[in-house]
C-alpha cells in the first residue's frame, strides 16, 4: 500500500504517463491510497505499525518506509569562512557558471543544483573544470537535461512540458504515436495499450520543444530525442533518419512521419497538378519497382 499527500502519482510527470504508470502497479498488488494525510504512526502488538488518516481512517502494516525527500548536506563545513553563500534547503548558491559567492570555488553535484541526477552531476563537472582552470564561459543553462523514473513501463522525459509551454504562453502542436501500432511492441506483447511517444512542437514547425516516452525501456529511447533538441534537429531530421525495424524506438519516426505527412498534405494540390499533367502528357512514365 502507497499512502501519499498528493491526488496522484508521478505528479511532475505528463498525466497520461502517470495514469499508466498507476494502472500498471495496480495491476502488480499496489494499492494506492492518495491525497491522504498521515496523522499518527504507532506501533501496535509488537510485530506491527498502525497509520492513521486525517479522515479517520486507519491501515495495520508489517512493515512501514517513510519517503521523505533529501536535502543537501552542507552544514559544519565552515562555508561562511570560505564566504561561501548557502542555505539548508537550497544547499549551496552557484551563479550559472558554476561558480560561487567566492569567485574561486566552484560547485556541482547535487549540493548546488536541483536536478539531482548522476549524468547532471557530470555534465556540471565538464563546466566546471574549463571554467575554473581555463577561463571558459560554458553556462549550466545551455544543458539539455533528460531523466527518467524506473517504473515499469519506464516514464522519460526532455525539454519543456505541456504545462511549461502554457506558462510561457508558446504556441505549441501536440505530435503523438500510441505503442499499439509499434511492430516490436506487437510482437512483444509487453507494451500494447501501455505507452506512447509524445512529442511538442512550436506551432505550425517542426522544431522539438520537449518529449516524453513511455516505454519498457524508455530511458534508453529519450536520447535520440535529447541530441535532436540539443543539436536544433526537428522532426524533418528525424524522419530522414532510418530507423532499424522492428524495434520501440521507431515510434519517434513515426511521430516525423505525421508532420511530414501534414507537410504532404498541404501541398496535395500541387502534386496532383503535376501528376495529372505527366498523365496527360506523351512522356514515358517510369517504372518503379
Amino acid at each position: 500500500t502507497m499512502i501519499d499527500l498528493l491526488p496522484r502519482i508521478l505528479a511532475k510527470e505528463d498525466s497520461e504517463a502517470a495514469n499508466i504508470v498507476h494502472k500498471s502497479m495496480q495491476n502488480c498488488g499496489v494499492n494506492f491510497v492518495l491525497g491522504a494525510r498521515v496523522v499518527g504512526v504507532e506501533n501496535c502488538n509488537g510485530d506491527q505499525i498502525k497509520v492513521e488518516l486525517s479522515n479517520g481512517k486507519q491501515y495495520i502494516f508489517s512493515h512501514l518506509l517513510v519517503v521523505t525527500g533529501r536535502k543537501p548536506n552542507v552544514k559544519n563545513m565552515d562555508l561562511e569562512l570560505a564566504n561561501v553563500k548557502y542555505d539548508t534547503v537550497n544547499g549551496i548558491f552557484i551563479d550559472d557558471f558554476c561558480q560561487t559567492s567566492n569567485p574561486n570555488i566552484y560547485g556541482a553535484g547535487d549540493c548546488c543544483n536541483k536536478f539531482q541526477f548522476t549524468h547532471m552531476v557530470d555534465s556540471m563537472a565538464k563546466i566546471v573544470v574549463p571554467n575554473a582552470l581555463f577561463y571558459a564561459k560554458k553556462r549550466v543553462s545551455s544543458l539539455i537535461i533528460p531523466w527518467c523514473t524506473y517504473t515499469f513501463p519506464q516514464v522519460a522525459h526532455v525539454g519543456l512540458y505541456e504545462r511549461d509551454l502554457k506558462d510561457r504562453n508558446i504556441e505549441y502542436d501536440v505530435r503523438v504515436s500510441a505503442l499499439e501500432n509499434n511492430g516490436r511492441a506487437i510482437c512483444d506483447g509487453t507494451d500494447i495499450d501501455k505507452g506512447f511517444v509524445k512529442i511538442f512542437t512550436l506551432k505550425d514547425t517542426d522544431k522539438i520543444l520537449g518529449a516524453t516516452i513511455v516505454s519498457e525501456n524508455a530511458g534508453d529511447q529519450i536520447s535520440e530525442i535529447n541530441v535532436a533538441i540539443s543539436n536544433n534537429i526537428g522532426l524533418s531530421g528525424i524522419n530522414r533518419t532510418m530507423h532499424p525495424y522492428p524495434t520501440i524506438a521507431e515510434s519517434i519516426k513515426y511521430v516525423s512521419d505525421g508532420y511530414i505527412g501534414g507537410q504532404n498534405e498541404k501541398l496535395r494540390p500541387l502534386f496532383e497538378k503535376i501528376l495529372a499533367k505527366r498523365l496527360s502528357s506523351n512522356f514515358d512514365m517510369p517504372i518503379i519497382a
